[in-house]
């Protein structure tokens, strides 16, 4: 007797598990709440649960289209509402991460257009510090010149005043006086008779 009731109870525990069934069976509850409501709850003595099985009419509507629509509209419908659910929350995501990668990729441009600015800045001022020292070792060239210019005339200057102010001399004698000795007893020599 224990096997057969062992049995049946894994028979009922097989059928309930199933899904079909088992939404059948909530749905049967459901359309019939208030038959069940009355039967468990008011009806106190054996006699009025009797009076209320016997009072019960079968109806196709409620006891059997209703609760198959209920179970079909939950097998076939309920998927298909958490399928186009799941598709809205997937957009949703997509649209998220597409918005925030458009913000990352904005960041990250700015970043870069920073970068290529400060790299620019970069060759502006090596650019304008190479002008700059240009410029500077041009000017000590320049001065460079302008100094060697004047260090050159000044030497010529001192050359010409050390030549003007040698004392040209022949044999021991300053040139002046030389050239009036040397002048007159040459010229008294040419005009001589002879």
């Amino acid at each position: 007797m224990n096997e057969l009731l062992q049995d049946v109870k894994q028979i009922f525990l097989d059928r309930i598990k199933n899904p079909f069934i088992s939404t059948f069976f909530l749905s049967w509850i459901a359309c019939n709440h208030n038959s069940i409501f009355k039967f468990i709850f008011i009806a106190e003595t054996a006699k009025e649960k009797q009076i209320l099985l016997e009072n019960y009419s079968f109806s196709w509507m409620s006891d059997i289209f209703i609760p198959i629509g209920i179970s079909a509209i939950y097998f076939f419908a309920i998927p298909y509402i958490g399928y186009l659910i799941s598709k809205v929350q997937t957009r949703i995501i997509i649209k998220h991460k597409t918005l925030k990668f458009k913000e990352l990729q904005a960041i990250y441009e700015a970043q870069i257009s920073s970068e290529e600015a400060k790299e620019e800045l970069n060759y502006v001022k090596e650019k304008v510090k190479i002008k700059h020292e240009r410029e500077k070792t041009l000017l000590l060239q320049k001065q460079n010149d302008e100094e060697e210019r004047s260090l050159h005339i000044k030497n010529e200057k001192a050359d010409n005043e050390k030549v003007e102010n040698t004392e040209v001399t022949y044999n021991g004698l300053p040139f002046e006086q030389f050239q009036k000795t040397y002048l007159s007893t040459n010229m008294s020599k040419l005009f001589a008779p002879q």
